[in-house]
Formats: C-alpha cells, sequence, structure tokens
C-alpha cells in the first residue's frame, strides 16, 4: 500500500502513470499463496516425520476446547437421530 501512495506522488509530480488497484492485488496474492505453499510444504515435513506430542501450552487447551465442541456437537446430532428414529 504504501508503494502504491509512493507512485500516485510520483504520478503528480513527474506524470508516471502508477499501478492500478487490480495489479497490484494480483500481485499481493500470488506472494501470499507462495508464502502459504511454503509453509504447507515446511509443516507437512513435520509432521510426517513425527508425532506432534500434547504439550501443557495454551496450544494444550485449545486443543481440548475443539474436542469438547466437537463432542458435544456429535452428542447434539446423536439426541436429533434418536428423536426422528422414534
Amino acid at each position: 500500500m504504501k508503494e502504491q501512495v509512493e507512485e500516485r506522488l510520483r504520478f503528480y509530480t513527474d506524470g508516471t502513470a502508477p499501478r492500478k488497484n487490480l495489479d497490484v492485488m494480483h500481485e499481493v496474492m500470488e506472494e501470499v499463496r507462495k508464502e502459504i505453499a511454503e509453509k504447507k510444504k515446511g509443516s507437512e515435513n513435520e509432521t510426517s516425520s513425527k508425532k506432534r506430542k500434547r504439550s501443557s501450552s495454551s496450544g494444550g487447551d485449545e486443543e481440548e476446547a475443539e474436542k469438547k465442541k466437537k463432542k458435544k456437537k456429535k452428542d447434539k446430532k446423536k439426541k436429533k437421530k434418536k428423536k426422528k428414529s422414534e
């Protein structure tokens, strides 16, 4: 974004045309896709070689909370199925 502002200022001083917003957004999307691909490659190598150990840090608490949510949702589905079958 800073680059876009600078380009627009150059337009006023020099008359050089700035890039279009659409072009800039396409460039940013490509950069983000590359970063995501690199992260996926790194995480796949990590998880495939070793299993993650459960830690006592806050990450473990988040996992537990997520598991509880899933279990609660699963229990709700079971209750619905039971009611339908009756």
